[in-house]
């Protein structure tokens, strides 16, 4: 370890790590990326081991990111202070590594702030997720408040940023449009333009996509830190969740995502969806009738669209739904909620991998109704035991064997 430090400290003096493009300083930035990684490896299998090494590491990877542009060595040092951050929050009886780790998560959000690379943007939250899925349960509940909020600006944030990027990219469209309207008919085409048009129209796509991609990242971490809220609702968790429900799944659901652009990538309906997924499933349904009528139009608005994977998320909350919810909440929303359940099922027969998964979540809702809530229509009854037995999924699967053996016995 001291070896790598030294090796670090030397390479970091002598080469050029300020280097933007790999292509231009290939050996140098190579070498000190590979020393990189292999720090990261060797803090991998120490684990916890390695705590003692921290103030080394922190001394090494700080100096090194106030200098670095190169991408490839960004998110390196990044991917160590993420590995380091577990190694303090390991030691969890130390409260002074705690609080250190602590600070390098504010660090962390620091950089991703500043970060004008949106692919790299993309990636540094996936390192954060990563923290947040195998340390949340450590948090302190004051922790998981702070971060839990932080999560959502950063959601709000991307998401005005995925927005312009839409009119930028719609905008260089009618730009590209006008120009080729107001040559004249006998000239030429330049190929060399339409390909600089079509280039700048892709890279306009990939950040549209890398936003999205940051979203879900950001949806995951909320996910991972509901899960850890084992303290229970406290009044600050609820008022932070508020402004989640008013701001930012609007904002999902809004009419910025009906372009053509967006029916390709549809991956921000699919948040909405399993955002309220996770609200459902991680709290007590205890919210104001108008809010859980929100939510529940949400999710119903969403059961019957025509992609698998937000279908699926859709229903699945559904059926969440049908579950925890109290019997009197439950009575006031299931006129609603059986006949989309039923035409999710019998608009789509196509029993694809994707199709099938979307299909199970609509069947076992359905039996999540005759299991929990004595739901006793026949109709639907005949539909769920025509739809057995759930193929793709398998935690439904087991639930409504259960759900089918307990009905065959009241049967009997």
């Amino acid at each position: 370890i001291q070896t790598l430090f030294k090796l670090l400290h030397f390479t970091s003096m002598t080469s050029s790590i300020n280097e933007e493009n790999i292509s231009s300083s290939t050996a140098e930035v190579d070498d000190i990326v590979d020393c990189v990684k292999l720090l990261n490896t060797v803090i991998e299998n120490l684990e916890e081991d390695y705590y003692e090494y921290y103030q080394n590491t922190e001394q090494v990877v700080f100096k090194m990111l106030k200098e670095a542009k190169n991408y490839k060595l960004k998110r390196a040092l990044m991917e160590v202070l993420g590995n380091l951050i577990k190694v303090l929050y390991a030691k969890k009886e130390n409260c002074q590594l705690k609080q250190k780790a602590e600070e390098y998560i504010k660090i962390f959000f620091v950089y991703i702030d500043k970060e004008l690379d949106i692919k790299l943007c993309a990636q540094l939250i996936e390192i954060l997720n990563q923290i947040i899925e195998n340390s949340a349960e450590l948090f302190e509940q004051s922790t998981l408040e702070q971060l839990f909020e932080r999560i959502i600006k950063e959601l709000n944030l991307f998401e005005e940023r995925r927005v312009q990027a839409i009119k930028n990219q719609n905008k260089r469209e009618n730009e590209y449009e006008e120009e080729k309207e107001n040559k004249d008919d006998d000239t030429e085409s330049n190929d060399e333009e339409e390909s600089r048009a079509e280039y700048l129209n892709n890279f306009l796509v990939e950040d549209i996509i890398n936003l999205e991609e940051i979203e879900c990242r950001l949806i995951e971490s909320i996910e991972s830190i509901l899960k850890a809220n084992s303290k229970g609702e406290t009044q600050k968790f609820a008022k932070i969740l508020q402004i989640l429900i008013e701001t930012t799944i609007p904002s999902f659901l809004s009419s910025e995502r009906t372009t053509p652009l967006l029916l390709k990538y549809p991956n921000n309906f699919k948040l909405a969806a399993l955002t309220i997924d996770n609200i459902f499933e991680n709290f007590e349904l205890t919210f104001k009738p108008e809010v859980m009528n929100y939510l529940l139009s949400a999710l119903l608005l969403l059961s019957t669209y025509n992609v698998p994977s937000i279908r699926q998320a859709a229903l699945y909350g559904l059926g969440i739904f049908i579950k925890k919810s109290p019997n009197e909440l439950y009575e006031m929303f299931s006129s609603k909620i059986y006949p989309k359940l039923k035409e999710a099922i019998t608009s789509y027969t196509n029993k694809k991998r994707d199709e099938g998964l979307a299909y199970d979540n609509a069947v076992a809702s359905i039996g999540k109704g005759i299991g929990y809530k004595n739901f006793i229509d026949k109709e639907y009854i005949q539909l769920w035991l025509s739809n057995l037995p759930i193929k793709y999924d398998s935690t439904e699967k087991r639930e409504q064997n259960e759900i089918l053996s307990s009905y065959i016995l009241q049967k009997k």
